[in-house]
């Protein structure tokens, strides 16, 4: 979560620095202050919108303040800034490309308050990697069936197993094929971290895992021909 100190500078996690901590400064040295506007919301309360510049990678961001002379003090609040990230799960380096960057995209929709919208994006993830590793046949297997026989296989635990069910699948399938409703945050943020955990089962170490699903006869993505799309 953001936080200000006492010479207005905010520290927070950058998106644009793919998460990491950093400091956003309101103004140069040189050329003073990025600028700030003011919205009278009553007699009492005042908002300051208020431009800063991430010292990691130059991007901006905007902060926006609360003062309030109910108690006489006029002080600053922090009530908003944005972008800001969350932090972002480390994943192994050998989980594909696409399924990186549809996770990243999931998070990025989180961090933009875009729940439902990041239900979905987890729920491909777990659609892509049980697929990139040989669990949706030709013949057709329901998800639900795949998260079964990846279990079956040992691939993953029965604990996973459950939990892929129960926070990633049916959250997704709500989202996709429910009436609406509002997705919140502690559910995305659990579904988050059970995506990245399916990844590290099948990624952190890919060559015990590959000889797993060769022996139980999975056309993973790897060892996949034109004739098996």
């Amino acid at each position: 979560m953001a936080t200000m100190n006492e010479h207005g500078h905010v520290v927070a996690n950058c998106p644009t620095c793919s998460g990491a901590l950093t400091s956003f400064l309101i103004g140069d040295p040189q050329r003073g202050p990025y600028g700030q506007i003011f919205r009278q919301i009553d007699a009492k309360q005042t908002e300051i919108y208020r431009l800063a510049r991430c010292t990691g990678c130059g991007a901006g961001a905007l902060i926006t303040l609360s003062t309030s002379s109910v108690h006489g003090s006029g002080q600053l609040e922090l009530t908003d800034f944005y972008p800001e990230a969350e932090v972002r799960q480390v994943l192994p380096d050998a989980v594909p490309e696409g399924i990186v960057k549809e996770f990243r995209e999931g998070e990025e929709c989180a961090e933009a308050g875009c729940y439902r919208a990041a239900a979905a994006l987890f729920r491909s993830v777990l659609d892509k990697t049980l697929r990139a590793n040989g669990y949706k046949l030709k013949k057709g297997t329901s998800r639900e069936q795949q998260i079964d026989l990846a279990a079956a296989d040992g691939v993953i635990t029965a604990s996973r197993r459950k939990r892929a069910h129960d926070e990633i699948r049916t959250l997704g399938n709500y989202v996709l094929h429910e009436e609406w409703r509002e997705v919140m945050p502690p559910e995305v943020k659990v579904a988050k971290e059970y995506a990245a955990y399916l990844l590290h089962d099948f990624y952190d170490d890919r060559e015990t895992v590959l000889a797993l699903l060769r022996e139980k006869n999975r056309i993973v993505d790897e060892d996949r021909t034109s004739d098996d799309e």
